[in-house]
């Protein structure tokens, strides 16, 4: 075989390599692409097993997860990152509900525990271990009272993670804004404020803090 035909097929393989490194390197860049848009979240599930948008689940009794290093995120400044909308066990977030990547975050309660129909929301426990946070005119954490006829109910919030609005503004820009009825709230970890740490307009029985609980304004507001 020829000096000058070792050169060319030479030359050949080393084109043939680059080609498949980079053939290789698109396939790589597409499927994380892929793997990082998010996609919805399945209400009819308990556990939330990856990052998504939008969880809203209407089953009664379900216990609801989010597990270490998985973010649920609203897509829409009108709702919540997550929904609560029935009577559910309990909510225990170890990963993230963030409500800050929206332009405006108005609107926005990462937990909007509303009743509907003729019935009320009620959770027996929200642990937050994780994150909790807004920005805008939204507060972290809402419980709400648009449930008919009385406004929902959390019996047990403990919080040894963080649950942050970071915007300052008027009473929704809080890390707890309450319309309902919280009985017993237990923060060892950090709840704050643009505004307020806690805005209570609802009923709150007991707080016990050993945590930070701060705001610009105050830490708690009671507006009863």
């Amino acid at each position: 075989m020829s000096y000058h035909r070792l050169l060319i097929m030479k030359a050949k393989v080393i084109f043939f390599l680059a080609v498949m490194r980079n053939l290789s390197f698109l396939v790589i860049l597409c499927f994380a692409s892929f793997s990082t848009s998010a996609a919805s979240c399945d209400g009819s599930t308990g556990t939330i097993s990856s990052s998504c948008t939008d969880y809203s689940t209407t089953i009664s009794g379900l216990d609801v997860s989010i597990p270490s290093g998985v973010t649920v995120t609203p897509t829409a400044n009108t709702a919540p990152a997550v929904g609560i909308t029935q009577d559910t066990s309990s909510l225990t977030i170890s990963g993230s509900a963030d409500g800050s990547t929206l332009r405006q975050g108005v609107v926005v309660g990462i937990v909007n525990n509303a009743g509907t129909g003729t019935g009320k929301a009620s959770l027996s426990s929200l642990q937050n271990f994780g994150t909790i946070k807004s920005t805008g005119s939204s507060a972290a954490l809402l419980i709400s009272q648009d449930a008919t006829p009385s406004p929902s109910i959390v019996s047990l919030i403990t919080n040894s993670g963080t649950i942050q609005n970071s915007t300052s503004g008027g009473l929704s820009n809080s890390g707890i804004r309450n319309l309902g009825t919280i009985t017993n709230l237990i923060n060892t970890g950090t709840i704050s404020g643009g505004q307020y740490g806690i805005n209570n307009a609802g009923t709150i029985t007991t707080i016990t803090n050993t945590g930070t609980i701060t705001g610009v304004t105050k830490g708690i507001n009671n507006s009863t």
